[in-house]
Formats: C-alpha cells, sequence, structure tokens
C-alpha cells in the first residue's frame, strides 16, 4: 500500500463506494469555504397572491396592509355559504362578502389558463401556483364538489438557511421534522437557491 500525503488544513470529503469497497474523493461535497450567507429578507409578492382571487377581496386585503406595515398575510378562506375570511399575523378580520366558490375557481382557472372542464386541483386537494410559493387547498364534499377554498400566502425568506450551513457545508445527510409552517420548506428553498 503506498502512502498518500494530504494537504494541511483542507477539508477533505471521502465517500464510501458500495462498488469496489474503498473510500474516495468526493467531488459532490460542498467546501467549507462556500459563501452561503445572505441577510434575512422576505420577498413580498403580494400582486402575483391577488391575482388569485376575486376582485371584490383585493381592497380590503391591500388596505388593512398599508395601514398595518408589520402585518402579514397568512390565507384567504372562502367556503360555500359563507362570508370570506382574511387571516393576517395578528387578526383574523371577515369581510362581509359572501363570494361563490364558482366564482372563484373560475377566476384561478383563468389564472393558470386551464380549460372549463379541467379540474385545477390535484389528488391531494391543492394546487400549485406555477412561479411562485403560493398554493391554494380546496375541501370537498361526499360528492367530490368543491364546497371551500384556502388560498395560502407565501413568502420567499431569503437568507433563513444561515442556520444549517455548518451542516450542509460538512457533507451530512439532513433531515427536516416539525410540524407544518415552521420554515422546514422554506430553509430548503432559500438552500436551493443559494447553491446555484
Amino acid at each position: 500500500m503506498e502512502d498518500i500525503t494530504l494537504p494541511q488544513n483542507t477539508p477533505l470529503f471521502l465517500r464510501f463506494s458500495k462498488s469496489n469497497g474503498a473510500f474516495i474523493p468526493s467531488y459532490s461535497a460542498i467546501p467549507s469555504s462556500y459563501p452561503m450567507k445572505q441577510p434575512i429578507e422576505e420577498v413580498k409578492d403580494i400582486d402575483n397572491f391577488l391575482k388569485l382571487l376575486p376582485s371584490s377581496l383585493h381592497q380590503q386585503i391591500t388596505g388593512y396592509l398599508e395601514k398595518n406595515q408589520n402585518t402579514k398575510l397568512i390565507e384567504v378562506l372562502i367556503d360555500i355559504k359563507k362570508s370570506a375570511l382574511i387571516k393576517f399575523s395578528d387578526i383574523e378580520v371577515n369581510t362581509g362578502l359572501e363570494i361563490s366558490i364558482e366564482e372563484a375557481i373560475a377566476k384561478l382557472k383563468q389564472v393558470l389558463k386551464s380549460g372549463p372542464n379541467e379540474d385545477v386541483f390535484s389528488i391531494s386537494n391543492q394546487c400549485g401556483i406555477p412561479e411562485s410559493f403560493h398554493y391554494v387547498s380546496c375541501i370537498r364534499n361526499r360528492k367530490s364538489q368543491v364546497i371551500g377554498l384556502t388560498y395560502h400566502y407565501e413568502e420567499h425568506k431569503g437568507g433563513c438557511s444561515n442556520i444549517i450551513q455548518d451542516l450542509v457545508t460538512g457533507n451530512n445527510s439532513i433531515l427536516f421534522i416539525g410540524p407544518k409552517g415552521v420554515g422546514k420548506t422554506s430553509i430548503l428553498r432559500d438552500l436551493c437557491i443559494q447553491l446555484t
């Protein structure tokens, strides 16, 4: 066996190859000097979100956000035979507007450019919006008719993956566990953006 001289003060990433039973250099590893620090900032995307909603809700959402600069929009709920509800980070606003599910779905189909008889929701009753982080989920009755819609407002939070930088540069496997809405997907999205 021959001796190999390794460079000092330079991380060397090895991975085990099942094919030949030896450790080989891992060129896919991210060097620890990789610049990943980015300030945490939220990218507002309210205009694209409003395009999904019936126009009668636009003024109430933008009006409240203009008055309360530190408030964040969370989601909008439209249910059959109920007035629409707008959830902000600090309050829930009952709009007093009863919006028909058919009108809301027609607007969604218009934005997504889908056919009149085409179902915009997947088997999981969700609909992703292209080129954004927003999505719409629906509730169906026993006849598979849509009886409720929830429009989820999502923003890109740049720099939030800084908390796992040492794990990523260390060539480790990472498993995210946690309840909905704590930021698992946001961290992965930001990490992908920084690595591209």
